[in-house]
């Protein structure tokens, strides 16, 4: 299997500032211009590219209950990569689009988790994030280092963080700051993240099967074998 030193963020100094506002984060020193390129680091079901691809031209992924409406720019992205996130890979809430328990990332945390690294406009990730937290074009989202948070959401996806720079561009995930219970993924969604983990990384589904059930609330559903026969039947 292909190693997690494909990528490793390295951190500014300020990677921890906050600057809210009601659903947008302005500071104008920091901003990061909207044809900037920077790195979008996917943790779930984003791993798979098929899918990802939906934020940006728009479409349904297999086994969704969501159309989604795309970036305003759809241009594909740079470049992609396998990315180490630090941070823990987590499973709970209940997702509107997939049914079962969402991914999202606790930061801090120890360890690492295997992320794909997407280099695309900052203009593409705020119209990404718009769509994660579901709320509309009219909603400006300001990126600086720290990343930034949407405000009077439904804690989902509400919460862009700034993970320090990858190959000399900002590097960001999206996550929640909420706290949600544990539960397993649905089939549909945990098949997509095991793809886009095969498809990242390479490897065996049982390699990636035994990384997810390390993941709190997965294993509440799933066994490795279970895992292992959404991908080989």
């Amino acid at each position: 299997m292909a190693g997690l030193a494909g990528g490793r963020l390295r951190h500014r100094p300020d990677d921890r500032r906050r600057r809210r506002g009601e659903h947008h984060l302005t500071a104008p020193s920091d901003a990061i211009g909207h044809d900037e390129l920077v790195w979008y680091a996917a943790y779930g079901s984003n791993l798979l590219a098929g899918r990802f691809t939906c934020y940006l031209e728009g479409g349904r992924p297999p086994g969704a209950a969501r159309t989604y409406v795309g970036c305003r720019d759809t241009r594909p992205w740079r470049a992609s990569r396998p990315v180490a996130i630090p941070g823990q890979l987590c499973f709970g809430g209940l997702s509107p689009t997939w049914g079962g328990g969402l991914a999202f990332l606790t930061h801090p945390a120890a360890g690492e988790a295997r992320g794909r690294g997407y280099l695309v406009t900052a203009g593409q990730l705020a119209d990404l994030a718009r769509q994660e937290a579901r709320v509309g074009p009219e909603h400006r989202l300001t990126l600086t280092p720290a990343g930034g948070r949407w405000h009077d959401v439904v804690p989902a996806y509400e919460s862009v963080l700034g993970l320090g720079e990858l190959d000399g561009h900002p590097a960001f995930t999206l996550t929640t700051a909420g706290s949600l219970a544990a539960a397993p993924p649905a089939p549909a969604y945990v098949r997509t993240i095991l793809a886009g983990l095969v498809e990242t990384y390479g490897g065996t589904p049982a390699e990636h099967a035994d990384y997810l059930l390390a993941a709190p609330g997965v294993a509440a559903g799933w066994s490795g074998s279970t895992l292992t026969a959404l991908i080989d039947p």
